[in-house]
């Protein structure tokens, strides 16, 4: 059996592009998919893996921890030579700490990646080797339509009724805002100039310009439609208040990390600020503590709140409610929130589930 060896990183909208990807890879080769997302940005009990948040269906799947005391193990005892590409992973392949070096260029696949497109489509044949690493960094296709692979476990099932339920949610039946606000320096987030996307997280000179945009779009999404509930979904607890004086009634969606901030967003929350943050609850009789599970199952939450909405408007650069929208502009969901019998109108808008999605 052959393998393609998923490397997690970053955000959860990235991270998911690149599942997605990975997927593609997985079925047109009929390697197996093993999914690594232990890098900080997600995990910090790296017991925790993708598979205590999605089971993914309809291919063939290993969780790490099979693959390490199984396969690795296996090769190992047999004396096997373990064919790894890049060659760099090799001695790699269950480092916990591969953020350090998951940039260097010696860890990254042909053409940046690009290499897994053209087999994908079969204009270029698959690697002969037995591991293929995928780390999740620089350019990605992926098809939203792969999604229907991804199953939420119940852990998110969970959460996401307890939130349905809280505010008598039904499928598109809501409209929600997305307001990134952690690469923004007007609220005192930042990115860093060397970014790809460094010029399009800048462009807006205010918070107010920011939400005017977004608030135009809705508009001209809405027109002619029903009346439906607007929520918002915000790292930035202040960009929510300030849309309410500014644009009228909206509902914030609480999360438990609002007031936390890591660099560019809560996914770079790091455990001593959690660990912080949950000393001063506790001196002051605050609720349950907060986890990276816990704002996991949030985000994951979130997306799937997003992915069912009527209209999703957000700045077209944070890839969490782009991907969002991408899905469902392909109808395509994680998972089904209740449904009612008649449906508010809906702009017809997206792509098509045949056309690629470029990162």
């Amino acid at each position: 059996m052959k393998f393609v060896l998923l490397k997690g990183f970053g955000g959860f909208g990235n991270r998911l592009q690149c599942l997605l990807q990975a997927i593609a890879y997985a079925k047109s080769t009929q390697r197996c998919l093993v999914s690594d997302w232990r890098d900080s940005y997600w995990a910090h009990e790296q017991s925790l893996e993708l598979e205590h948040y999605f089971r993914i269906e309809g291919l063939k799947t290993l969780r790490f921890n099979e693959f390490v005391t199984k396969i690795l193990g296996d090769f190992i005892y047999a004396s096997n030579d373990l064919s790894v590409v890049p060659e760099a992973w090799g001695n790699h392949l269950v480092d916990a700490d591969y953020e350090k070096f998951v940039h260097d260029p010696d860890f990254a696949l042909p053409s940046n990646g690009g290499c897994l497109e053209r087999i994908i489509e079969g204009n270029e044949p698959d690697f002969e080797h037995s591991i293929v690493v995928y780390p999740s960094i620089g350019p990605r296709k992926f098809e939203c339509c792969d999604a229907h692979h991804i199953r939420p476990t119940p852990l998110i099932s969970q959460a996401l009724q307890v939130c349905v339920n809280e505010h008598q949610l039904s499928a598109g039946h809501y409209d929600i805002v997305h307001l990134r606000g952690g690469t923004k320096s007007w609220t005192g987030g930042s990115i860093s100039e060397d970014s790809p996307n460094y010029d399009k997280h800048i462009q807006w000179e205010s918070a107010h310009h920011y939400m005017q945009e977004i608030f135009d779009v809705l508009q001209q999404l809405r027109g002619g439609s029903m009346p439906c509930p607007l929520y918002i979904l915000t790292d930035t607890p202040s960009l929510a208040e300030e849309w309410m004086r500014s644009f009228g009634e909206a509902t914030l969606i609480a999360n438990r990390a609002h007031g936390l901030m890591g660099d560019t967003g809560i996914h770079k929350v790091r455990g001593q600020s959690l660990s912080d943050a949950n000393w001063s609850k506790s001196t002051t009789g605050g609720s349950q503590p907060i986890s990276k599970e816990l704002l996991n199952v949030e985000a994951i939450r979130d997306f799937i709140l997003m992915n069912n909405a009527r209209h999703l408007v957000g700045d077209g650069i944070s890839a969490f409610s782009y991907l969002a929208y991408g899905l469902k502009s392909n109808n395509v969901v994680l998972a089904d929130l209740p449904t009612r019998q008649s449906t508010p109108q809906v702009s017809q808008h997206g792509e098509s589930s045949h056309v690629r999605w470029l990162f």
